[in-house]
């Protein structure tokens, strides 16, 4: 009979162990993501001061896997105080009617070696729209960092609307760019 219940304790140890090693949360001081877009042909860099990033991650359970990465749109920044306030308003990230961006996907392969692509859904001001986003893993014990770069079109979101969203002096495609440091999810 203790052996038994020494087999059942050991077995649930490892499990919890395995669940527990695959959920993995951001942690923020250390992460980044920013984004830049071409304003009259010149780089306009700008980053997501606030976002978090949850991921379950095992790479021998990848079906279980998932990411979700939730962006406070109240947060850009292309480090001018007047650029800021334009792009907060409705023409732009609408940002007091749509606070939150966010990254869902509920499915993560390998592309080999420590290269992952998670197939997903972008929000961006209620605008939903299929998105693939690869990465980059790396692991060390209770600590990874997950990096990577995506394109979007900012008109595909409503980025930019109004008069802006035909104006080509500022580039549609905007270059996203994210390093990511986790934790273990305690």
């Amino acid at each position: 009979m203790q052996r038994i219940i020494w087999i059942v304790t050991l077995t649930s140890g490892i499990l919890a162990t395995q669940a527990y090693a695959s959920s993995w949360a951001s942690v923020s001081a250390e992460s980044m993501l920013e984004f830049t877009t071409k304003y009259e042909g010149a780089e306009a860099p700008g980053q997501f001061k606030q976002f978090n990033v949850d991921l379950n991650l095992d790479p021998e359970q990848l079906a279980e896997s998932f990411l979700l990465v939730t962006v406070d749109v109240t947060s850009a920044s292309l480090g001018s105080t007047d650029i800021d306030e334009a792009i907060a308003q409705p023409d732009w990230f609408d940002a007091k009617t749509f606070p939150q961006a966010e990254f869902k996907s509920d499915r993560i392969l390998h592309l080999g070696e420590a290269n992952y692509l998670a197939e997903g859904v972008v929000s961006i001001k209620g605008v939903d729209k299929p998105v693939n986003v690869s990465f980059h893993w790396s692991e060390a014990g209770q600590n990874a960092i997950i990096s990577g770069e995506l394109t979007l079109s900012r008109v595909d979101f409503g980025i930019g609307s109004g008069a802006w969203a035909t104006d080509p002096s500022i580039a549609y495609n905007v270059r996203v760019r994210f390093e990511v440091h986790l934790a273990i999810r305690p």
